[in-house]
């Protein structure tokens, strides 16, 4: 489905920054009517989107302009409202605890390491993108879900496909990497006695679950952590080296690498906005009313800046940490935030002091962001040290 089209929702800004024309008449206001045709009403304000989240009864998915969405057997969280999405979460979620997240951390860093003794054997001009941030989450997510790691090279590129159409057609793709998930569970339904999610899943709840289900669940949770987790790992680094005063303060004090994860995750905002919603009666909310059958698109990109005052477009890594949204809320908060902010903070454990004249080895502004993905990301990062 094609996204909505206000700068504060764009997905391509060439930039870290919001598009400056997102905010001409919202400037200040958590609500900004739209009326262009893709949705009415942007939201911005940050209590305001929670308010909308935790609301499916007045708010509901909407399948653009369709109307509300219909639950047609699936397991794709970000599609579903209650009381679907509550089943299914809860089967979903038992993985993705903090402590589990704890537990994986030595893992995580023998595949920091691992990858960075790649990008280093590699030599300056090496891409950080596919040397580091691509394969520490293929490798965590291999480990995690139960993915065969002969098998994460391939399922890469068919998702680096799938996001990017290089090659292939994204269609083409996004029909060959479904059709390795299914693959991966009828393979599993038939012996799950191994290790990883997928197995533990089909073992304990593979009676309450379809297989339409579980091949949903797995494709959603492989894709979401490789995508989204990759491009965070690769842009909070450049990030960092776009603002070296905060990267050196970073460096002289690593004990506020827990406010920096923070300040990055909200800075960033890779996901730019939220699936849309459909009101179902008139709803008043700050000072205006939402009417019954309009759609409203919920900015993370804006509320993360509108929530801090003063400095909002500011990268502040000393800031007291922000209840950002960049993983959702409420029961469409991420499961794998967690681990999400794991692997964060071990890739800048291990890559600062490692590569400590780490800069990139092209101009920015011949970093090149994607124009085909609903996420915010960059297709390739060269970096010398």
């Amino acid at each position: 489905m094609q996204g909505p089209h206000h700068p504060l929702l764009d997905h391509s800004r060439d930039g870290l920054d919001p598009l400056p024309e997102g905010y001409p008449e919202g400037e200040g206001k958590p609500l900004v009517r739209v009326g262009d045709g893709s949705c009415d009403w942007v939201v911005i304000g940050a209590d305001e989107i929670r308010a909308i989240l935790n609301d499916t009864t007045r708010f509901a998915l909407n399948d653009h302009r369709n109307g509300p969405a219909k639950h047609t057997g699936g397991a794709n969280l970000l599609s579903l409202d209650p009381p679907h999405h509550t089943r299914i979460r809860r089967l979903e979620t038992q993985d993705f605890t903090p402590r589990r997240a704890r537990e994986m951390r030595p893992l995580v860093e023998e595949v920091v390491r691992y990858c960075l003794d790649d990008l280093e054997q590699a030599g300056p001009g090496a891409d950080l993108m596919r040397r580091v941030s691509f394969p520490v989450t293929g490798l965590v997510t291999c480990a995690q879900i139960g993915v065969p790691r002969d098998d994460m090279p391939e399922l890469a590129r068919l998702i680096t496909i799938r996001a990017w159409g290089p090659g292939m057609t994204e269609t083409q793709a996004g029909d060959t990497y479904y059709n390795y998930i299914e693959r991966l569970v009828r393979l599993r339904l038939r012996d799950p006695s191994g290790d990883g999610l997928l197995c533990k899943l089909i073992r304990e709840h593979g009676h309450e679950l379809t297989e339409t289900e579980i091949i949903d669940m797995m494709n959603s949770l492989i894709f979401a952590q490789l995508e989204g987790t990759a491009q965070m790992l690769a842009l909070g680094v450049l990030a960092l080296l776009e603002h070296p005063d905060q990267l050196a303060l970073l460096r002289a004090d690593m004990s506020l690498l827990d406010q920096a994860v923070e300040e990055l995750l909200r800075y960033v905002s890779v996901i730019p906005y939220l699936s849309a919603r459909m009101a179902q009666e008139d709803v008043p909310m700050a000072g205006e009313v939402i009417r019954s059958g309009e759609i409203v698109a919920l900015s993370v990109l804006g509320a993360n800046r509108a929530l801090i005052s003063g400095t909002p477009d500011d990268l502040d890594i000393t800031r007291e940490r922000s209840q950002h949204l960049a993983f959702g809320h409420g029961i469409h908060f991420c499961p794998g935030a967690a681990l999400a902010r794991l692997e964060l903070k071990v890739e800048l454990e291990q890559l600062l002091p490692r590569f400590p004249e780490l800069r990139l080895a092209v101009p920015r502004e011949e970093i090149r962001v994607r124009e085909t993905s609903p996420q915010f990301g960059i297709q390739a990062m060269p970096v010398a040290w």
